[in-house]
């Protein structure tokens, strides 16, 4: 397969179906690196190889060694593969050059990449210029080829036995019609698209249409970055979730809205990498998505990722010398056919030199020597592919001045034929129809008998059938057919079955708005990648309709419109008048049609809306008053010191904390501690997420921090904020029996016996006979009794204060 050196694991496993989205020239593709990666899964090896750069990436990080100096600059090169049928597809050298230059300006962060941000990685890229054998190159091969569509999970080892050059010296660029790779998100409202390029390991796939466009983005995949939006915002370790690099802001969005500076922050667990505060998100990173040439960037961490992984699982490339020759007069190797129709066994086909700069030839025919022949005429002994190379030589013979070029030739029995399906996506049971189209390259008069392949199975036997699997996954299939003693194998297709989707209801909370009473409000969920059809009904019961006889309550509701993958719709739903029951349930997917109690394991499905699992398939809500509830019922505290406080709901709910003195470390926080500033009144308010409204009161008591605190002022003005004068005594004390207060002229302005400390309205109010007093300074006498039946004297004074 295509990689040598696989993207990180997390890469894969946390967001295989992940798009990154462009516009270039009005036109818009995608990169599908992550889904291509979906293909590796199923080999061994390669999760152990993805495992191991995990496991090197982090403990290079933590424990800072590198072999090499950061700022070395490292130099790789590149061979651009051109697989073409003489279409728009066979773009010209300086297409290519456009790419070769906007990789070395992007990675070196210059001329129009460079706008005040990014860093230069000391990566640059050089054309090859000596082949796997040491002739002359140019870095541009061009391959003739039937192969215009390039699925990685169906013909990757197709087009790498049409041209691959030694990953460990080269890094592959192919360039083709068309990348034929669906891009799935597994979020509601992202649309799927198809992918123009992927990248991995190395190695580079690109559409041949937006190539200048794509090739920095996928030769970071290749040096083994992820997207920055990789794992959207799972952040609990930087270098092992999302995009395994610190300094590159999680995100979970995948459009770009209102422009390339217009500040965006999708995730809020930033500062788990590090960062001091939220980040916007990069908008102009090379590994984002992006829209109108946003990208411009690659951070520090990208550049250390990508130079770790060149140093550790492509070091073979900073050794290469393929980037240099000596010759000066390079020969230049090129030859014609006929393309234009389909050769069988027994044709003979001229292949005419076309080279330059050459005096010598050798033509090979799968690699075999042939003729040394100017041209080539060659009759086709069987079927299959033919590999016809060309090696020009000049004068003198120097190997360093040839030039080889390849083609390949398809050679048919009597029959071509193409296997066809009517959909390429499907789920487990869903009708797929599938066809063949034949062309007659041979006339002979047998009839054709067709077999169908899937993974190796036959399935089908016909010229078109329908056929529906049983099992998920992608299903690689191909066509052969026989007429006499000819044998014709179709390319490889693919479509992919998904599983079922899984339905799901929530019933969410009662509705409290005052427009009507005894409302739920509730949601229809589809789990999966089909869209769920209008129609899906939903029972409600008074009781669980899976342990007794129960009544259906109301009428079946059935959702009114398509719900797409992995999206929810939220309905509402009027209870009977007089409804009593202290719960509500709901199945999902339940018409009412089978008698309770049922099993929800045994006596589904009862519709025709298939699901993968029905035992989630019933969800309940108690419809009991909603409360809130703080615990502890009642606290005591010495002044100045804190109390713990804890909202509980009968219901889930939001909560809002308030005292008459007093403050709290959060307002609204289910648990909050909270400091009195005197005895007082604490209240939780909560509100449900239906608008129901609840409350909840204690008393928290304060104490003197000691035997007795008596307070040096007060503001009686009404504020609700220390308005009394009054005695404040811990456990020891038993009672006040006597607190009186005296004006400067030493007339009594308050009195009391026998009350209890740490109660404000028992103290003074700083009025006389119902008048406020005049400011100033007066004085009190208190006799305190305590427990053990001492009685103990104070005197002070206390500032009135208006």
């Amino acid at each position: 397969m295509i990689l040598t050196f696989p993207l990180p694991i997390k890469t894969i496993l946390v967001s295989f179906l992940l798009l990154c989205n462009f516009h270039y020239a009005n036109a818009q593709f995608n990169c599908g690196t992550d889904t291509y990666n979906r293909l590796q899964m199923q080999n061994k090896e390669f999760l152990q190889k993805m495992q191991q750069v995990t496991n090197s990436w982090v403990a290079f990080k933590r424990n800072g060694t590198t072999s090499r100096t950061a700022e070395d600059l490292y130099t790789l090169p590149v061979v651009f593969h051109i697989i073409h049928k003489n279409g728009a597809e066979n773009i010209p050298d300086a297409t290519v050059m456009e790419a070769f230059q906007r990789l070395n300006d992007a990675f070196a962060n210059r001329a129009s990449y460079d706008q005040g941000s990014g860093v230069d990685t000391k990566i640059q890229f050089c054309m090859a210029r000596k082949d796997p054998d040491g002739n002359f190159t140019t870095g541009i091969t061009r391959t003739y080829a039937d192969l215009l569509t390039v699925n990685p999970f169906v013909n990757q080892d197709l087009l790498e036995s049409l041209i691959k050059w030694d990953p460990d010296r080269y890094i592959n660029i192919w360039v083709v019609a068309e990348v034929e790779l669906a891009v799935e998100f597994k979020r509601c409202n992202y649309t799927d698209f198809d992918a123009a390029g992927y990248g991995g390991g190395g190695q580079v796939v690109a559409e041949a249409s937006v190539l200048p466009a794509i090739i920095v983005h996928e030769m970071g995949h290749a040096l083994g970055l992820a997207h920055t939006f990789n794992g959207w915002c799972v952040n609990n370790d930087c270098l092992t979730d999302g995009d395994q690099i610190c300094d590159t802001p999680p995100e979970e969005t995948i459009t770009i809205t209102g422009g390339c500076n217009a500040p965006e922050n999708s995730c809020h667990t930033d500062a788990q990498s590090g960062f001091t505060s939220d980040q916007l998100d990069l908008k102009t990173n090379h590994m984002d998505y992006g829209n109108g040439g946003c990208q411009h960037d690659f951070t520090q961490g990208q550049k250390e990722r990508m130079r770790f992984v060149i140093e550790n699982f492509l070091p073979g490339l900073l050794t290469s010398d393929v980037c240099t020759n000596d010759c000066t007069q390079p020969a230049e190797a090129e030859f014609t056919f006929n393309a234009s129709v389909e050769y069988s066994i027994g044709n003979t086909l001229t292949f005419t030199n076309t080279s330059s700069g050459a005096t010598a030839y050798e033509w090979f025919v799968n690699d075999d020597p042939v003729a040394t022949t100017t041209d080539l005429t060659y009759t086709f002994p069987g079927q299959g592919w033919y590999k016809i190379s060309l090696l020009a030589k000049p004068s003198p013979d120097e190997v360093q001045c040839r030039n080889m070029q390849v083609n390949w030739i398809r050679v048919y029995c009597s029959i071509k034929s193409e296997a066809l399906a009517n959909k390429k996506k499907a789920i487990v049971g869903e009708t797929v129809h599938f066809s063949s189209t034949i062309a007659q390259v041979v006339p002979l008069p047998d009839p054709i008998t067709y077999e169908w392949y899937e993974n190796g199975n036959l399935f089908g036997n016909t010229a078109s059938f329908d056929h529906s699997f049983t099992t998920p996954g992608f299903k690689i299939f191909y066509l052969v057919t026989i007429q006499g003693g000819c044998r014709d194998t179709s390319m490889k297709k693919m479509i992919d079955i998904k599983e079922l989707p899984d339905y799901k209801l929530n019933i969410d909370h009662l509705i409290c708005d005052n427009i009507k009473d005894n409302r739920i409000s509730f949601s229809v969920c589809n789990e999966g990648f089909i869209d769920m059809p209008a129609g899906v009904p939903v029972t409600f019961y008074a009781t669980n309709p899976t342990i007794g006889i129960a009544t259906i309550v109301g009428s079946v509701f059935y959702t009114d419109e398509v719900i797409g993958k992995f999206c929810c719709k939220d309905y509402e739903m009027e209870l009977p008048a007089g409804y009593s029951a202290k719960y509500i349930y709901g199945v999902i997917n339940d018409d009412h049609s089978i008698a309770t109690p049922y099993d929800l394991a045994t006596d589904f499905p009862v519709t025709s809306f298939l699901e993968s699992k029905y035992t989630n398939n019933l969800d309940s809500l108690s419809l009991e008053k909603f409360t809130v509830t703080i615990t502890p019922g009642e606290a005591t505290t010495v002044i100045g010191s804190a109390v713990t406080l804890t909202g509980t709901s009968s219901h889930p709910a939001t909560f809002t904390w308030k005292a008459d003195h007093g403050t709290f470390s959060c307002t609204d926080c289910n648990t909050t501690s909270f400091t009195p500033a005197r005895y007082t009144r604490v209240i939780l308010k909560g509100v449900s997420a239906g608008g129901c409204v609840a409350y909840d009161t204690i008393i928290v008591k304060v104490l003197a921090n000691g035997e007795v605190f008596i307070p040096s002022g007060f503001t009686p003005n009404n504020d609700g904020v220390n308005d009394h004068f009054y005695v404040l005594g811990g456990e020891s004390v038993a009672r006040i029996r006597s607190f009186q207060v005296f004006n400067r002229w030493g007339e009594k302005v308050f009195s009391r016996e026998n009350i209890v400390p740490n109660i404000p309205h028992l103290g003074w109010d700083g009025k006389l006979k119902g008048n406020p007093s005049v400011p100033g300074v007066y004085v009190y006498w208190v006799t305190v009794e305590f427990v053990n039946g001492v009685e103990k004297r104070y005197k002070g004074t206390v500032s009135l204060i208006q």
